[in-house]
């Protein structure tokens, strides 16, 4: 275990093998990444964990990843869709149409079918 540890481009090709095998490791695997891009991961972690134990404590970690600037499209309609599911329907309804507002043609038009369908499940 390396506890906090240094490590070197070798050491980091090594780790990584060890964990994955026959994977080829990349360089670019260790690229910098910016705040947003660790807490959008920090938020999807704890967002998979809570889904396996406790799916409705989950809707707070959804909420949160929604407010993270950034978030493709497609991402965000995963997560709205993801609040529908845990039964806060008018909430993703709303981000879904606030995502249709953004969007033109083929994407927009589906974003407001999602939202109709779930202002439905709310009644």
């Amino acid at each position: 275990m390396l506890r906090g540890g240094r490590l070197d481009v070798a050491a980091c090709e090594a780790l990584f093998a060890g964990a994955h095998g026959s994977v080829p490791f990349r360089p670019e695997y260790l690229a910098t990444v910016g705040p947003r891009a660790i807490l959008s991961r920090i938020l999807a972690n704890l967002q998979r964990s809570f889904l396996r134990r406790d799916p409705a404590s989950a809707a707070w970690a959804v909420r949160l990843r929604l407010q993270v600037p950034g978030l493709t499209p497609r991402e965000r309609g995963e997560q709205a869709g993801l609040l529908g599911s845990l039964g806060a329907f008018r909430e993703a309804a709303a981000e879904l149409d606030a995502l249709a507002a953004e969007l033109s043609g083929e994407g927009a038009e589906r974003a407001k079918q999602a939202a109709t369908r779930l202002r439905a499940r709310a009644n």
